[in-house]
């Protein structure tokens, strides 16, 4: 979308710059809107200066609006936070602008929804684009069915879309659309998926965490006690023989050919298909999804990723190495690494990216056991190996007390989604180095070298 150059707009308004500035352009709707109804004037304010000396924004342009907030030089180089205000200059009682802003009285300023905008460190000159929402409390929902070749099955997806889009719906760069995140083997351990997005989405409302489509995906005759047609997303058919098997991973081949291959032994699981599934998977529903969205105004990557549990877990890992051109990003909730001797440990190497990194989560429960623990440990070392950097592109979380059950994931995906996704709210920490984790710690095994934690760091007596 072409935008006026909010420089000549100023020239032309007979508005010097003096010193350091930031132009913050606010996207809203003008019709429809709180704007029309509820007399919206918009107001930027910075973490710089006092909420009540903010910005008026004039407008300059259909649907959008212009605040030019100068600051003192001795905020250069540094990150600022920016809020977008509004005036309510209309009749807040009126029936047209209750049904756009339910609630909306006169208490005050209205304010934005969701996480502020953040600058990179500033320059002299600075522009910040910003798509606000103030009123919609309600997320959305989307539901889309297909037949898939690849399991010969029915898929349905359910997708739930944050309130922030709905009522902002101006077109806006890829990277400014929510991610989306398809969840696998949800019938497995999330029988209540919408009041979890209900929590998730406060969290998005209330500005602790970005706003996030989270698509469920469910396989038409699979229930939670249907594992005999669950499908298992792999590369590969199942096979029993480890024949070689790398040092490091010999625990995994030992545990593969003593139990965990009768596991998988028998039913229907469309071993192999897991590439043909993930092309129909985002062919058939990312449109669908993106027509609940804002329109793009760039072709660039779109922020697109794969979460599960266990094989869940597989799958989310098998959509980021097998299809890297569609998933960039991955939460992999105690991902099944072992299985076929742990073969998905040979895709690290081979692991390729385009334009976006991928940005990868990995947790596990420390009462799961030594093999579930020493698997996702494995994992995220050798991504680390990979040139994967923690706390930017790779985190590693072991649960503390946490078990194989529904319970304990969903205590689990509160703080991966906040790792993912959270806004970095100031004095919120949610990330915690893995080798400074308590419940890793305290269990040294093979992978953390008895004790002698990445390159002696951290050395147990």
């Amino acid at each position: 979308m072409a935008m006026a150059n909010p420089l000549r707009f100023w020239s032309l308004a007979g508005v010097l710059a003096v010193g350091l500035h930031i132009d913050v352009v606010v996207h809203y709707p003008e019709e429809g809107s709180a704007v029309e109804h509820c007399g919206f004037q918009f107001r930027v304010a910075t973490s710089f200066s006092d909420p009540a000396m903010s910005t008026l924004a004039a407008n300059f342009g259909k649907d959008m609006y212009m605040a030019r907030v100068e600051l003192p030089d001795s905020r250069l180089y540094e990150q600022a936070d920016i809020a977008v205000l509004a005036d309510v200059t209309g009749d807040d009682s009126e029936p047209a602008c209750q049904a756009i802003c339910p609630r909306m009285g006169s208490q005050g300023q209205a304010m934005q929804t969701g996480a502020f905008a953040r600058t990179q460190p500033l320059a002299q000159e600075n522009r910040v684009d910003v798509w606000p929402a103030f009123c919609k409390p309600e997320w959305g929902e989307t539901r889309l069915s297909f037949l898939s070749d690849a399991l010969g099955r029915r898929v349905d997806v359910v997708a739930r879309v944050p309130a922030a889009s709905l009522e902002n719906s101006l077109p806006r760069p890829s990277g400014a659309l929510p991610p989306v995140v398809f969840r696998f083997n949800s019938e497995w351990y999330w029988p209540e998926s919408s009041r979890h997005y209900d929590t998730w989405h406060d969290m998005m409302v209330d500005g602790y965490m970005d706003s996030v489509v989270v698509a469920e995906v469910y396989i038409d005759g699979v229930g939670w006690r249907e594992w005999d047609t669950q499908p298992i997303y792999t590369d590969e058919k199942l096979r029993y023989s480890c024949e070689s098997c790398d040092p490091d991973l010999q625990f995994v081949c030992d545990s593969w050919e003593s139990s965990a291959y009768f596991v998988y032994r028998g039913g229907n699981h469309s071993f192999g298909s897991a590439g043909q599934f993930f092309d129909e998977l985002y062919s058939n529903a990312m449109p669908h999804v993106l027509n609940q969205l804002p329109l793009r105004s760039d072709n660039h990557t779109l922020r697109v990723g794969a979460w599960g549990y266990c094989i869940g877990g597989l799958a989310a890992w098998n959509a980021l190495v097998l299809r890297p051109e569609l998933f960039n990003m991955a939460y992999l909730g105690s991902p099944a690494m072992d299985f076929n001797c742990g073969d998905p440990f040979r895709a690290v190497e081979s692991l390729r990216w385009g334009a976006a990194r991928p940005r990868i989560y990995i947790d596990s429960g420390a009462a799961e056991g030594q093999i579930m623990n020493r698997m996702t440990l494995r994992l995220f070392r050798a991504l680390q190996d990979k040139g994967f950097v923690e706390g930017r592109d790779v985190f590693y979380n072991r649960a503390e007390f946490g078990t194989h059950q529904a319970s304990a994931f969903l205590r689990r995906a509160l703080k991966g989604l906040l790792v993912l996704f959270g806004s970095g709210a100031p004095g919120v920490s949610v990330y915690t180095p893995a080798m400074h984790q308590v419940s890793v710690i305290v269990q040294p095994d093979n992978m953390s070298m008895g004790g002698q934690w990445f390159s002696g760091l951290l050395t147990f007596f």
